[in-house]
């Protein structure tokens, strides 16, 4: 059990390390100011990349998809893990603790409380409420508003009735 324990928490990291890798390499590519690459304690620990693209200038497309950059990779290294281990139906690579990691990490990184998804919903009507001029405070006291509105939503009580179908959907099917 601490043998899986402990695979788990590995994959877990190279996972969340490489959803970041993917947000800084889309950062990179698209020349968005890197502000600070770190690790936070809140809401849970956590490594980030703080990027400034709250600029009016930035691209829509661009900024949607730096925020689902992260996803993408993992979604990838999924896809490469899934191929590999059923290939020609000779097994290359399956170890159930793997499986069970992506199933953590798609939990954390698709979850309706703070995720690169709620942050793409907020930055959207922050940015069309900058547009209509319904703003005229800082962009982080923006965000906070946007958040604390978000929280218990319509659109969170979808994102969490989705997300709590698919979680159990994987479970069930995938993680037998």
């Amino acid at each position: 059990m601490f043998v899986v324990a402990t695979h788990i928490v590995i994959a877990l990291a190279i996972f969340h390390v490489s959803h970041e890798i993917g947000h800084l390499l889309c950062a990179k590519i698209f020349k968005f100011r890197i502000i600070k690459i770190g690790f936070a304690l809140k809401p849970i620990p956590h490594t980030f990349v703080h990027v400034s693209i709250n600029n009016s200038k930035v691209n829509n497309l661009r900024r949607k998809i730096y925020y689902l950059s992260g996803f993408f990779v993992n979604v990838s290294l999924l896809f490469v893990y899934v191929v590999s281990t059923n290939y020609h139906g000779w097994a290359l690579l399956q170890y159930e603790s793997i499986d069970y990691a992506f199933f953590i990490q798609f939990m954390i990184e698709t979850n309706p409380f703070y995720s690169d998804f709620v942050l793409l919903q907020l930055d959207n009507d922050i940015q069309n409420k900058l547009k209509a001029g319904r703003y005229r405070v800082s962009y982080k006291d923006v965000h906070k508003k946007a958040f604390s509105l978000h929280q218990y939503s319509k659109n969170w009580y979808i994102h969490f009735t989705l997300w709590t179908i698919s979680l159990l959907l994987i479970h069930k099917y995938f993680l037998q």
